[in-house]
């Protein structure tokens, strides 16, 4: 019991208050924007063509389309070896 003893004098006292989560969602408290050229159609492979023209054909504004106006079976060309549950 004596070695307990000692070993708990050693002992330090961790602060109450929890270390910062990294992983905590963070909302902005400012808007940003972000822009990007589109590929140069003689640079541009004809598959990132095909998929730049459905992302324009689904946008219902100048923004990212909604998540309802696309439809992954129709991303299937583009998803690689992805598959739907069956």
């Amino acid at each position: 019991m004596v070695a307990d003893s000692a070993a708990n004098d050693r002992l330090t006292l961790l602060p109450q208050n929890p270390a910062p989560n990294p992983y905590q969602e963070r909302r902005l408290t400012t808007s940003i924007a972000i822009t990007c050229q589109p590929p140069r159609p003689d640079e541009a492979r004809p598959e990132t063509l095909d998929l730049i023209a459905y992302w324009d054909g689904r946008r219902t504004s100048p923004a990212l389309p909604a998540r309802r106006d696309l439809d992954v079976l129709d991303l299937r060309p583009w998803l690689g070896r992805a598959s739907p549950r069956t």
